[in-house]
């Protein structure tokens, strides 16, 4: 069940790897790192966080929702174009 997130970690050794670091990125995420909250495409009774992080190697896109009472991460990978967060800042996609 964690495939997808080793097409996020680009050279990860193995799921596990790319597991452990993409909960590195989602842990580290903080209120100032909060984009706006979206209606799923495939269900729009489903509202997801969208967050947007940088940290030394990237700068990350996470949507995240709780499903009974855990925390799924919908989304974790490179940001693919510039990410406006609720507070004003704009995260650039890094080259």
């Amino acid at each position: 069940a964690t495939k997808w997130i080793s097409v996020c970690v680009e050279g990860a050794e193995s799921d596990h790897a790319a597991t452990v670091y993409a909960r590195g990125v989602v842990g580290a995420l903080r209120d100032v790192d909060y984009a706006e909250t979206l209606e799923m495409q495939w269900d729009p009774a489903v509202l997801v966080d969208v967050y947007a992080v940088s940290n030394e190697e990237q700068v990350w896109y996470v949507k995240l929702r709780v499903s009974e009472q855990k925390l799924i991460v919908s989304s974790c990978h490179p940001l693919e174009r510039d990410q406006t967060l609720k507070n004003g800042r704009v995260l650039k996609v890094r080259p």
